[in-house]
């Protein structure tokens, strides 16, 4: 039995520390959409994930489906929908600030039912987040685009936040090197 010589490669390159900054720049630059333009960036954004998110369970029911009619007609109609729901934006945003809205009732409804179960002789702080969630409800209901603007605006100043830590961390990995070893067997 010979041996197989082996040969190893060390190779030292720079870490591609732009791929971070421009990262970086481009949450900034959502972020400043978010804040400035909130409810306009933020309706665009979520349907685009919607959407997205829509087609490509569509795409999964196609890829996955087999022999299955209903799965293939299935897959189709989240692909149309996915799509529908990018072109009419406006609408898919206000049925899913309902539907959350809505979900954030019947969520703090259930919490107060079971913290009044639980919590006798503890105190009323275990019905606050039930509480909450109820009047975030109402909230979201009747102000939807008010709700959605609110939140925005916060997610814009956290993506300003986290996107200048991307361009700092950025500009400190710009003289790191990396080290690479490869063992070849030959």
């Amino acid at each position: 039995m010979t041996e197989q010589p082996i040969r190893i490669v060390s190779d030292s390159r720079r870490f591609p520390w732009w791929v971070v900054l421009v990262v970086g720049i481009v949450v900034i630059v959502a972020g400043i959409g978010l804040v400035v333009w909130p409810f306009v960036a933020a309706s665009q954004m979520l349907a685009v994930f919607f959407g997205l998110a829509l087609i490509a369970n569509g795409l999964a029911m196609l890829v996955r489906g087999g022999p299955n009619a209903t799965s293939r007609v299935l897959g189709v109609v989240f692909i149309i929908a996915g799509v529908l729901a990018m072109i009419f934006a406006a609408f898919t945003v206000q049925a899913l600030v309902v539907l959350v809205g809505a979900a954030l009732l019947v969520l703090g409804v259930s919490w107060i039912v079971v913290g009044m179960r639980i919590g006798a002789g503890r105190g009323g702080f275990i019905m606050v987040p039930g509480v909450l969630a109820v009047l975030g409800g109402i909230f979201a209901l009747i102000w939807p685009a008010a709700a959605l603007s609110i939140v925005a605006f916060c997610a814009g100043i956290a993506m300003l936040l986290f996107g200048a830590s991307l361009i700092w961390g950025a500009t400190r990995l710009r003289s790191t090197r990396v080290d690479q070893t490869t063992i070849i067997v030959e």
